[in-house]
């Protein structure tokens, strides 16, 4: 028996998808399963509108390797709310999810991790599980590209000297989040018109950034675009690979542009039940951002 199951420390890991992203939620969990002791990983899955066929995948995939899982609807949840926005540049209406999502776990799971779907874990989570014991309420890593963004942060009503966040890992006290109603708190900030750039990430820092606590960025490394001339270097100290641009490695064309971070994801999605899926071939996306990439 594993020292988690002893000790009742199991890492609570959280993804949330609809049914575009369906598959790339079932390839994070994959490398998240392939990186830690899977006996040592609860899963919990969120879903607005995922196929059937991905979540039995996703089902079979966590079972098979001994770790547990759940599976939660929230489509009904986001309906319900009419502020909701159901899409601001590249964000969908799914990544709102993981505003709500403390109020759908057990109430004996105090505290949790959330993973976006374009997230390739490559290390152990255990070390940012313990970090996450010393959590108050939420525990993320800093923005280093909106961080710059000292307008859009007064916009959001954030001193310009204080760090932007990025939403895409989460360490949630989800004990305090209850304690404390912080999702009515967020119901009435999305309620609010406001300049939003980045959707319920804006909503995060804006309603939140005086409680939140950073951590190191190789637990969220960014990668914004295959010729991110820094990222290589980093990359050998990263946990948690995230392809935060609209060009991402399940692209065609991604490896081909030297592709940071491409190789993780390959061998996730190869331990995946996707491995067969075909690269996305949007050819107007692909010539798009890869327009875009020589340009940085």
């Amino acid at each position: 028996m594993s020292s988690a199951h002893r000790n009742g420390d199991i890492i609570h890991v959280v993804c949330i998808a609809d049914a575009n992203y369906g598959p790339y939620a079932g390839i994070t969990l994959a490398s998240v399963l392939g990186a830690n002791s899977p006996g040592d990983v609860h899963v919990h899955l969120f879903s607005d509108g995922i196929d059937d066929r991905d979540v039995k995948r996703v089902a079979a995939m966590v079972r098979r390797t001994n770790a547990q899982f759940s599976l939660y609807d929230i489509k009904g949840k986001l309906e319900e709310i009419r502020t909701l926005p159901k899409r601001i540049n590249h964000y969908t209406r799914a990544s709102y999810g993981r505003l709500f999502f403390p109020e759908f776990l057990s109430p004996d799971i105090t505290r949790a991790m959330y993973l976006d779907s374009d997230i390739i874990c490559v290390s152990s989570l255990r070390e940012l599980w313990a970090i996450g014991e010393g959590i108050q309420l939420l525990g993320a890593a800093r923005d280093p590209w909106i961080d710059n963004d000292h307008e859009h942060k007064r916009a959001l009503g954030m001193p310009e000297d204080h760090p932007y966040f990025n939403a895409g890992m989460l360490l949630i006290n989800i004990e305090a989040w209850r304690c404390r109603n912080i999702g009515d708190r967020i119901l009435e900030f999305v309620a609010r018109p406001k300049v939003t750039k980045h959707a319920d990430q804006d909503v995060i820092n804006s309603a939140l950034w005086k409680e939140i606590t950073e951590v190191p960025q190789r637990w969220n490394l960014l990668i914004t675009s295959p010729r991110s001339n820094e990222i290589p270097e980093r990359l050998a100290d990263a946990a948690n690979i995230h392809f935060c641009g609209g060009f991402k490695p399940w692209h065609f064309g991604y490896r081909l542009m030297g592709g940071a971070g491409a190789e993780a994801f390959r061998r996730a999605k190869a331990a995946s039940p996707w491995q067969w899926m075909f690269p996305d071939f949007q050819v107007n996306r692909v010539r798009r951002k890869l327009r875009q990439a020589i340009r940085i």
